[in-house]
């Protein structure tokens, strides 16, 4: 019989250029079936004037006084909030984390997706194992596009990712959409996305935005 398990991560916001640590959340799990969910601020940021609402039903800071200090759980019974839920990637991303441990699409725990997609994954938020992990961030360079395009097409033929694609991984984890798409830093270090040809597609392209 399958048992539960309780995974125990942390939520970070970004706030004026950096991140901040917003608070804890537990997520209760069976196998790559979520339970249920909870979530505490710290007391630190919910001080903060500038601090964000992680969701803004169920973990709204607009009267602080009633979340200060307290457990909270998702509303109408359901398993996980839906601002969280948001930070964790969608299909391609995905595709991405289950090629990394070889799984079955749709295989593996709701925190390892969560936790796995990175720093820079779409919105403001970040997860963490501790207090004390540094960011993952991306370091894929504008100039590693080929590399990166030829890790995409292997991910889409369900292929083996050698040591030196490995940046995929990285790079293309925390992204959302059903195209292959990867997030790159040109040499001023900015951040550009940049999506590929799917299989699907009738043309061959490399989109920067």
């Amino acid at each position: 019989m399958a048992t539960s398990l309780k995974r125990p991560l942390y939520v970070f916001t970004h706030l004026n250029g950096e991140f901040v640590p917003a608070g804890k959340l537990d997520m209760i799990e069976q196998n790559n079936q979520l339970l249920a969910s909870a979530f505490v601020y710290g007391q630190r940021y919910i001080e903060r004037p500038n601090a964000l609402e992680i969701d803004p039903i169920r973990l709204s800071l607009r009267v602080k006084d009633q979340v200060r200090g307290k457990l909270l759980i998702p509303a109408n019974g359901l398993t996980f909030f839906g601002g969280i839920r948001d930070a964790t990637p969608d299909a391609w991303g995905r595709r991405v984390i289950e090629s990394r441990h070889q799984v079955p699409a749709n295989s593996l725990p709701e925190s390892t997706y969560l936790l796995e997609a990175g720093s820079e994954r779409i919105g403001a938020l970040d997860v963490r194992e501790s207090l004390t992990a540094p960011a993952n961030i991306a370091r894929g360079s504008i100039h590693a596009l080929t590399y990166l395009m030829e890790a995409a097409e292997r991910i889409e033929e369900g292929l083996d990712i050698p040591e030196s694609l490995a940046e995929i991984f990285i790079t293309g984890s925390g992204l959302g959409g059903m195209q292959p798409k990867v997030s790159v830093r040109d040499d001023n270090q900015i951040l550009w996305l940049a999506k590929f040809a799917s299989q699907t597609d009738h043309l061959d392209a490399i989109s920067l935005r």
